[in-house]
């Protein structure tokens, strides 16, 4: 397995089922959540370990949601744009199906302690 660090623009997500159909056997009649992403050349560097650039910007591609990691942000750098990449390299990204999921919302007071935190 080799990992690569990739950046880009998400552009769309795509919830499908597909149909009950021996042409997709173990798919058949599953759920899949697509991303169509528009990967940024950066000549391959890693903004966690060194300065990267948003160089251009490549030909959209479709890829499955569980190959997202993380989200980051570009500062503007003279007439370039810096990527800012603070995710650890045991960060990962969960995904909680609301309608089985057993926590709990959000409460009012919650929200009012964020803000007080965040605004103040």
């Amino acid at each position: 397995l080799i990992r690569v660090t990739g950046y880009g623009d998400l552009n769309k997500i795509f919830v499908l089922t597909l149909a009950s159909d021996a042409f997709f056997t173990s798919l058949s009649s599953k759920m899949l959540i697509l991303a169509l992403i528009t990967p940024w050349n950066t000549e391959g560097k890693d903004a966690t370990l060194e300065n990267t650039y948003l160089l251009s910007r490549r030909a959209p591609i479709v890829t499955d949601l569980r190959s997202l990691k993380a989200i980051v942000g570009l500062v503007p750098i003279g007439k370039r744009w810096g990527i800012i990449d603070r995710t650890a390299a045991t960060s990962t990204r969960y995904f909680a199906d609301m309608e089985t999921w057993g926590g709990t919302s959000e409460s009012e007071t919650d929200m009012e302690e964020v803000d007080e935190f965040f605004y103040t």
